[in-house]
């Protein structure tokens, strides 16, 4: 591409670079020549900053232009060489050797990329002192890769299969190269890499090796390491320099004088914010640009007090964009007194000269110089490649383009000995290739003819396949020069044919009815274009049976004429309508048009049809006004409505109020905002008058409800309360004897105590009465301490029990002595039938739970087998055992050997109120308390189980840790 201006020719390189340099010189030295001094300091400050920044910046852009073009001409050989030689990926021997060589003699290139888009990749990169290929084969997603090692040399030296998660299908140089386009380079934003974790760029391209192949895409990678240490050489004044940004603002290379940071994230302090980095000149000046509209004059502003100047401008690079970015203290570029000035204008003066002088020589052999390589690279143009490439200079740069130059006519060379022995190839190749045409025209599925068509001759056919032969009956041969004439059904249908091929010149999708060989008729759907066969234009026409497609239309028709009937007869009314998007037709609000209605809609609505269909608001001439604008309102909701909705409304039909429903979903929508709603309205007027009686009969339930809830809970507390007197009454009883014994004995000492005193007043006592007084003594004390330590013993369990019975409170406590403690206090209800009660714990088991629901588990047990287990004079045993069952449980078991509970009762037991003891002690809330406080209150479960030989078994589990 050229960018030679308009109207006129582009200037030769050495008047370019004369004119060039020396308006520079001039118009930098003429500012410093000013008369006045104070007039004139600071405009030569801004002009040699922005001269200095400019060079510099265009010294930075060359460096990335030259690498880039470098990058774009290498991606283009690839190219080209891919397209001519083998791009086998999972035998990439020649892939890998020209990959090496281009690794070798580029410094700046890391890999070379090669994907597919079905999973298979080759990259091909630096590792260590040699080289690495890494096979990548991601169809069957196993995340494993080939390594291939090879020595500087580019000898093989091992292979390795490594495991990798890599698939280079979802890497930003793949996905990008498909916006790109095909042949066109794409640039990737800066990134990490994969495997060596370096910061870089990948520039990428997509190539198609033929017209059936897959795409192969194309990459090349480029650290960017180094950045830094280029744009950190370019200094402007004593500490001014040029950053590189990326297109957001991130630093991508480090401006003279600032040290990389060590921010986690990043790779030496770079795409960090200028302002995260120290670099607030920057920051500053790269908001001012920007406010500026990226203006391309410097812009002048202050950091920490002091003046800059900064100097922004783009860098592109294809879809690249970058932004190179000079600031330099505007003190750095301060000019001296009046004498330094005249001298520095005396020094100008000769500068001056001499530095024309100097652009003469200098233009003048640039000028040589690129004119040979202007005829280096138009003889390599002509394919002239037998001579090396000669152009003499001793510029580094120039050195490398002429090498780069010689490399490309050397690849052309071997590109063109293989073209010229692929086209051999590719020759052998086209009888083979019409031989294979011929056999899948055979095996495709629809009919493919060759027709021929003369002046004032009737069209015949030249070629069927076999697919089209045999849907009219035939065998391909019996075809060739049959007349096309003998397959139309209808003449219109033919004349109708021929005369729309006149105007399009082709048809498509044509549809007929055609005659088969047996005289039976097929519908045909055909498709003709015209192409040349050998110098002769002919028509090449693809048929297919649509007869099947035919009658599905036909019979597609009937059912929505039914579909129709039935939408018409139906209660509800169906509908399906158009949203049209805001802003057409210069509208705020979406727009709703109606396309198909039921006619049923006018005893609804008491709207006809017909009205709605040509004024959508109609449907609402006879809705209650308040609803009118909440219904005319909804298609605003219309991008907000995510499944189905529906809204009730009031009508006046007749005289009459009416509710109806409108229920509605979106199942289309179009990007523009609009789309398809469909749905019904179905009148709900008796539906709102049940739910209205429902609604007032549920409030009278929902009252029933809480009234029986508070008589429940006022029966279990009463159950509870019961039980607690029982207990009281039971341990009342129990108290007494031990009691009444304590009584005795005390009465009788004190009447021994009373006698002896009378002796020993009366002066007649003996030592056999004393000592008879003191053994009587000894005896009735240890009764009375023995009969009054079982009564502490009883008060205190009791005590115990009864506080936890009546209290929510919750605590720790070891399991084996409270359930004692709990048996103790309930052996008067108990011992009085004969009944034993036989407790069986590790002392180690500890539970931080609620005592108080323990305590009435075992009680509502223990009392319900006194009440229902045993017969009237039977004595019987009743056995608690616990034991751990896991981390955090505990099984308490329950059981007695009574007569256990009839299987027709089993299901019912735990619930409220059912007793098989009704008015003769039960009152059916025992179980159902316990399954409540071991289930609800201690978060654990209770099942009965049958005890072998008979009696009831109940298995608690328990968590030692209640439930908060």
């Amino acid at each position: 591409m050229s960018d030679r201006p308009e109207g006129g020719r582009r200037p030769t390189i050495r008047r370019f670079l004369l004119v060039r340099i020396v308006g520079i010189c001039l118009i930098s030295f003429t500012l410093f020549g000013g008369a006045a001094y104070l007039l004139i300091v600071r405009p030569a400050q801004d002009e040699l900053a922005q001269v200095a920044m400019e060079l510099s910046a265009d010294r930075l852009e060359a460096e990335f232009r030259s690498t880039a073009a470098g990058a774009r001409q290498f991606l283009a050989v690839l190219r080209d060489w891919v397209r001519l030689g083998d791009t086998d990926l999972q035998d990439p021997s020649d892939l890998v050797r020209v990959s090496i060589s281009q690794l070798r003699n580029r410094p700046f290139l890391l890999n070379v990329l090669f994907a597919r888009r079905d999973g298979i990749g080759l990259i091909v990169g630096k590792h260590g002192d040699g080289f690495l290929a890494r096979l990548i084969d991601e169809r069957g997603a196993s995340g494993r890769q080939r390594w291939l090692l090879y020595d500087a040399d580019g000898r093989p030296t091992g292979e390795e299969t490594m495991a990798r998660d890599y698939d280079p299908r979802l890497r930003p140089w793949f996905t990008g190269t498909a916006r790109a386009g095909r042949d066109h380079a794409h640039w990737t934003d800066p990134y990490i890499f994969f495997e060596t974790r370096d910061l870089g760029l990948t520039v990428a391209s997509e190539v198609m090796l033929a017209p059936d192949a897959e795409p192969l895409v194309i990459g090349l990678d480029f650290t960017v390491r180094d950045i830094s240490h280029l744009t950190r050489r370019f200094r402007l004044g004593r500490s001014g320099g040029i950053t590189l940004l990326t297109e957001d603002g991130r630093v991508l290379g480090l401006p003279f004088g600032a040290a990389p940071s060590a921010a986690p994230g990043d790779r030496g302090g770079l795409l960090g914010r200028p302002g995260e980095m120290g670099l607030a000149a920057v920051e500053r000046g790269l908001a001012l640009w920007q406010q500026s509209g990226e203006a391309p004059e410097p812009v002048a502003f202050e950091v920490g007090g002091e003046p800059w100047i900064g100097r922004f401008r783009r860098l592109q690079l294809d879809n690249l964009g970058l932004v190179v970015a000079a600031t330099v203290p505007r003190a750095d570029f301060a000019i001296g007194s009046g004498r330094d000035a005249a001298v520095i204008l005396a020094l100008a003066l000769g500068v001056l000269v001499l530095a024309y002088v100097l652009s003469r020589q200098m233009s003048r052999r640039f000028q040589r110089i690129v004119q040979e390589l202007g005829a280096e690279s138009a003889r390599i143009g002509a394919m002239e490649l037998d001579r090396p490439v000669r152009v003499r200079s001793r510029l580094d740069e120039i050195a490398s383009l002429v090498d780069a130059q010689e490399r490309m006519r050397l690849m052309l060379r071997a590109a063109t000995s293989e073209l010229e022995a692929t086209v051999a190839a590719r020759t052998r190749e086209l009888a083979d290739r019409e031989a294979l045409l011929r056999q899948i025209l055979d095996t495709v599925p629809i009919g493919l003819s060759m027709v021929r068509h003369g002046n004032g001759v009737e069209p015949t056919v030249v070629m069927t396949n076999a697919a089209g032969a045999a849907m009219f009956g035939h065998r391909p041969e019996d075809l060739v020069g049959r007349p096309i004439s003998d397959f139309w059904v209808r003449a219109e249908d033919r004349a109708r044919y021929v005369a729309l091929f006149r105007e399009q010149s082709g048809v498509d999708g044509f549809e007929a009815r055609m005659r088969r060989r047996d005289g039976g008729e097929l519908w045909v759907s055909l498709t003709a274009v015209v192409t040349s066969y050998l110098g002769e234009a002919v028509v090449l026409a693809a048929f297919q049976d649509v007869s099947a497609r035919k009658e599905a239309e036909a019979q597609i028709r009937r059912y929505a004429d039914l579909i129709q009937r039935i939408a018409d007869t139906a209660p509800a009314a169906l509908f399906e309508a158009r949203v049209a998007p805001p802003g057409a037709d210069g509208r705020t609000v979406p727009a709703l048009r109606f396309t198909f209605l039921s006619r049923s809609i006018e005893p609804i609505l008491g709207v006809p049809a017909e009205d709605i269909l040509r004024d959508p608001a109609e449907r609402l001439r006879n809705a209650d006004p308040d609803d009118r604008r909440r219904m005319l309102a909804s298609a605003d909701r219309f991008a907000d409505m995510r499944e189905a909705s529906q809204d009730e409304f009031r009508v006046v039909v007749g005289g009459e109020e009416r509710w109806v429903l409108r229920r509605c979903e979106a199942p289309r929508r179009d990007p523009d905002g609009g789309g398809t709603i469909v749905g019904f309205y179905i009148d709900i007027t008796e539906r709102r008058r049940s739910e209205e009686t429902l609604r007032v009969e549920k409030l009278r339930t929902e009252e029933a409800l809480r009234k029986l809830r508070e008589t429940q809970a006022q029966l279990v507390q009463a159950e509870k309360l019961s039980a607690l007197a029982g207990l009281v009454a039971g341990v009342a009883h129990e108290i007494n004897t031990p009691v009444g014994i304590t009584y005795t004995a005390a009465s009788t000492l004190a009447d021994e105590t009373r006698r002896l005193k009378d002796m020993a007043d009366a002066g007649t006592a003996k030592r056999s009465d004393v000592m008879r007084f003191l053994a009587l003594a000894q005896e009735t004390t240890a009764l009375m301490e023995t009969h009054c330590r079982n009564a502490a013993d009883l008060i205190q369990s009791f005590k115990k029990v009864a506080v936890d019975q009546s209290s929510d409170d919750r605590r720790t406590f070891r399991l084996e002595p409270y359930l004692e403690e709990i048996v103790l206090s309930l052996r008067p209800q108990y011992r009085k039938a004969g009944h034993q009660v036989v407790v069986d714990c590790p002392a180690d088991v500890t539970l931080d739970s609620y005592p108080g629901a323990v305590s009435q588990i075992v009680t509502n047990l223990i009392v319900n087998s006194t009440i229902h287990a045993f017969a009237e004079g039977v004595a019987g045993t009743m056995r608690l055992t616990a034991r751990a069952i896991g981390e955090g449980w505990i099984e308490l078991r329950y059981q007695d050997d009574g007569r256990g509970i009839p299987p027709e009762n089993r299901a019912r037991i735990f619930e409220p109120f059912f007793t098989t003891r009704r008015g003769q002690g039960g009152s059916g809330l025992g179980l159902h308390i316990l399954h409540n406080l071991v289930v609800v209150k201690l978060g654990g479960q209770v099942r009965y189980e049958d005890t072998p030989g008979g009696g009831a078994t109940f298995v608690m589990q328990l968590p030692t840790v209640a439930r908060a």
